[in-house]
């Protein structure tokens, strides 16, 4: 099976934010430290899922979050599909997403592909959405 880009999709890693954040508790005071975002990462040919709580879904946080699911996953996929988040893309057009210079570092040094869904229901949404 393919997707829109023309790959397999065991060469496709789907990113997105998974719902609503959660607590995470200071083990000293018991109190809230931080509301932390789940990263979902998906290689959905293989049924292979990576999650990390992150402090927010700013740039900094999805960059190094690529970074450590594809260590997770033992190596680099041809394309990134995240979904369009803040954090990753600095404007959007109909025609075009322009992805943030972080995000295009780090597919310069992997040597991967990345293709930002579109905004408002997309229709090649991240299989890191979809419910089995």
């Amino acid at each position: 099976m393919c997707t829109k880009s023309g790959l397999a999709q065991g060469e496709v890693c789907y990113l997105d934010y998974a719902g609503m954040s959660v607590p995470i508790y200071d083990p000293v005071t018991k109190a809230v430290a931080f509301m932390a975002a789940i990263l979902v990462a998906t290689l959905a040919y293989f049924g292979y899922n990576y999650a990390k709580a992150e402090r927010a879904q700013s740039e900094e946080c999805f960059v190094n979050g690529i970074v450590r699911a594809l260590t997770f996953f033992g190596g680099v996929v041809a394309t990134l599909l995240p979904d369009n988040l803040r954090a990753e893309v600095i404007s959007h057009t109909q025609t075009t997403i322009r992805p943030s210079r972080a995000i295009m570092g780090v597919a310069s040094y992997y040597q991967l592909f990345v293709d930002p869904t579109r905004v408002r229901r997309p229709r090649d949404k991240a299989k890191v959405d979809s419910r089995r």
